[in-house]
């Protein structure tokens, strides 16, 4: 089951919007992880920024189908970490423009696997499942191990559930 994803704010005029949802508990969760009860739905966009983390979670989440590449960035090292690339965009999950497809050895950007982390613990709280987001996290997980790094969730903060 999927969802339309909420553009929410803290203020209802100006600030920044992130993409979020209810979570099962009722409280507000935004991509990127931000919670508060103070967060408020908006319906129509007036000189809000977009919360760049969001914004490129939602190019992931609103994908048909996206696969886990990894690129490496423009001009980068053939030893770099690799990126794990937007669906139909030369961008990583991390905001780095891309280049090269990365070999198949290369390490996973930090980053970019923080943001895959964030969007398996917004799948997890608001009970709402994208395939191919879980596709990636398991082709993720089997080149690089496991890869959650134990980012600061909502969850860990107490403030769900």
């Amino acid at each position: 089951m999927t969802i339309t994803l909420l553009r929410l704010s803290l203020t209802s005029t100006r600030g920044t919007f992130h993409h979020g949802a209810t979570a099962l508990n009722g409280i507000p969760l935004t991509v990127c992880g931000l919670v508060s009860p103070d967060l408020r739905i908006l319906t129509e966009r007036r000189g809000h920024a977009v919360c760049q983390e969001c914004d490129r979670a939602h190019e992931v989440l609103t994908a048909s189908r996206c696969e886990p590449e990894r690129r490496f960035v423009e001009g980068a090292d053939p030893r770099a970490a690799g990126h794990f690339q937007l669906p139909n965009l030369l961008r990583a999950y991390c905001g780095k423009t891309l280049g090269a497809p990365a070999m198949a050895g290369a390490k996973s950007c930090r980053p970019c696997v923080s943001l895959l982390d964030r969007i398996e613990n917004f799948q997890r709280h608001t009970g709402y499942q994208y395939p191919h987001v879980s596709a990636i996290a398991r082709a993720v997980s089997s080149q690089d191990g496991p890869f959650s790094l134990k980012t600061e969730t909502p969850d860990d903060l107490g403030l769900l559930f």
